[in-house]
């Protein structure tokens, strides 16, 4: 969290343009803290059993179940990363022994991915405390402030793609990047 810019630099800075909005600001700062701060408690909790989030989830979408196999690019789209990021991922987990690759039967051009016994048995021994984790992070909420914080997220995860198509994904020279980009520059 320490790379994040503190507040009262992020006001120096903005007080000097005239789109500043104070309360954008401070909404902004909290998110990024409160994100950094969920993500940096998850990794402790896995380093303790010596995994990362990443393999982590790779670790959960194979999941309990040893009939289940997923081809790698599928695993990359499911968490998010690059083929080339799911393929270390990958590497370093079978290298564990917690995934196994083989040849796609139907498919011999791909590899489809399994979890090991090892990769099960870690999931069941990390899955209760990481649950308890989850629920402890909320427990100061009430229900009904729950049931808001999670509507206003989605709220702003959608000002969030708004934001990207309007401001971010505009070409050098300002034109909007696409057609859905033009769509939204028009809000």
């Amino acid at each position: 969290m320490n790379e994040l810019p503190r507040y009262s630099s992020l006001l120096d800075a903005a007080k000097a343009q005239p789109e500043f909005d104070a309360d954008a600001c401070d909404l902004f700062l909290t998110a990024l803290r409160t994100g950094e701060a969920v993500s940096d408690v998850e990794a402790h909790y896995l380093a303790e059993h010596g995994i990362t989030p990443g393999r982590f989830a790779v670790m959960l979408l194979l999941g309990i179940d040893e009939s289940v196999t997923r081809k790698p690019s599928e695993l990359a789209d499911l968490t998010g990363v690059t083929r080339a990021t799911m393929t270390g991922l990958l590497d370093t987990l079978e290298r564990d022994n917690f995934v196994g690759r083989a040849i796609d039967p139907t498919d011999r051009r791909s590899m489809r991915v399994e979890s090991t016994p090892a990769c099960r048995e870690l999931l069941k021994k990390v899955l209760p405390g990481y649950f308890r984790l989850v629920a402890a992070i909320p427990a100061t909420l009430t229900d009904e402030e729950r049931t808001e914080f999670i509507r206003l997220s989605r709220k702003l995860q959608d000002g969030l793609h708004l934001a990207e198509v309007k401001f971010i994904q505009q070409s050098v020279v300002g034109q909007p990047s696409s057609p859905v980009a033009a769509a939204y520059a028009q809000v």
